[in-house]
């Protein structure tokens, strides 16, 4: 008897032991992210009075590449124009492994919300899986489909979201979105684009592909890619996701960290390959790698991507994503000899793109369309 009273006491302290690391860890993974990623607006410290119209937002955003990017640029282009903002980064994959984190994430931003007041948050994607503060809207960066498969039952807080920035309302009219929240939603066209700048000529010598294949990855078109790889002037930027076989020659180029230096590595290699998931593809919506690739001043070579041809049209090169490898490469390889022995032509369309970009797809503008959210 005794011995069955110590066995399950001594079952207890290891369970409370595992319980109490379990937490620690928690505690630590939030901790690090918040170290590492938290950015906050200099001004916002001195806890001044701000005038009627110095608007603060609260970017939320996850850990992944395309969305921080996203953010980044949103605050950085916010600051510019006088306004105050911080980022708050998440780990939503520590999230699923630790709950404890998600809660303490919420009480962080409860109080950065009491010391700081923002009059938005402004959540980068569904993988914000958390109860903010309101006002609360959230930048819908992927197509529907996607969004379906992975959101229902899963995400329940973004039922309670003000606002929905949907950039399918560029090309789509029907409302995908109500029937899954189960209530009528307003939504709003945003597009984050790029911050605004001036054109850069390039040399236009070399194809630079950068960032994950997620939704891309078909076998006509990977095989592809490691026939280009074989080329001299093809380069990547390095990328877990993006790797291939140990066996593949690839050509790197120099690490792009932050939107910066991704302009300055895109504007030196001169052509930018933008590929699209099938699911931007079918629902008509841009990746964030187009604008990437137009603002730097390089041309882009993409797939047929109804938003890209809507807007762009003939001032960027297409490749037909659902040929045959020897197809995709053989179109791929005949637009970069194209641009290197025509650098005029070449010239004339990546300036047309550049402009296009300008009126129509700036972080500038996305920040004027959040003023109207936040006055409403």
């Amino acid at each position: 008897m005794i011995d069955i009273k110590r066995g399950f006491s001594n079952l207890a302290k290891y369970i409370a032991l595992l319980v109490i690391i379990y937490i620690v860890f928690s505690f630590i993974f939030v901790l690090i992210t918040v170290y590492d990623d938290l950015k906050i607006s200099p001004e916002l410290w001195n806890f001044s009075k701000r005038s009627d119209n110095q608007y603060v937002f609260a970017i939320i955003s996850p850990t992944r590449y395309g969305e921080n990017q996203q953010a980044k640029m949103i605050k950085e282009t916010a600051e510019k124009q006088g306004y105050l903002a911080y980022i708050y980064t998440l780990n939503d994959k520590d999230m699923d492994m630790f709950l404890p984190a998600k809660y303490m994430n919420e009480l962080l931003l409860y109080v950065l919300n009491i010391m700081f007041k923002p009059d938005l948050h402004l959540a980068i994607s569904f993988h914000v899986n958390l109860d903010l503060p309101s006002p609360k809207a959230m930048y819908i960066s992927v197509p529907p489909q996607y969004y379906i498969e992975r959101v229902e039952g899963i995400y329940p807080y973004v039922n309670d979201y003000n606002k929905f920035l949907d950039i399918n309302l560029v090309n789509k009219t029907d409302d995908w979105l109500s029937p899954i929240l189960k209530k009528e939603i307003e939504r709003y066209y945003g597009i984050v684009g790029v911050p605004a700048n001036d054109y850069k000529a390039s040399d236009r010598k070399r194809l630079l592909l950068f960032g994950s294949l997620w939704g891309r990855k078909t076998s006509n078109l990977y095989a592809s890619i490691r026939e280009l790889a074989k080329n001299d002037y093809m380069y990547f930027i390095r990328h877990k996701f993006l790797l291939l076989g140990l066996k593949d020659k690839q050509q790197f180029s120099e690490p792009a960290v932050g939107p910066n230096q991704l302009q300055e590595r895109l504007n030196q290699y001169g052509i930018g390959l933008c590929i699209h998931s099938k699911y931007h593809n079918k629902e008509a919506v841009p990746s964030s790698r187009i604008f990437e690739i137009i603002s730097s001043g390089a041309i882009a070579i993409s797939d047929k991507n109804p938003f890209v041809i809507k807007f762009f049209g003939d001032n960027v090169l297409y490749f037909d994503q659902n040929g045959s490898a020897e197809e995709i490469y053989k179109q791929i390889d005949e637009h970069v000899r194209w641009v290197q022995e025509n650098p005029i032509e070449a010239e004339i369309k990546a300036k047309n793109a550049h402009k296009i970009l300008q009126e129509k797809f700036t972080t500038e503008k996305f920040i004027h369309d959040m003023i109207k959210v936040i006055k409403e």
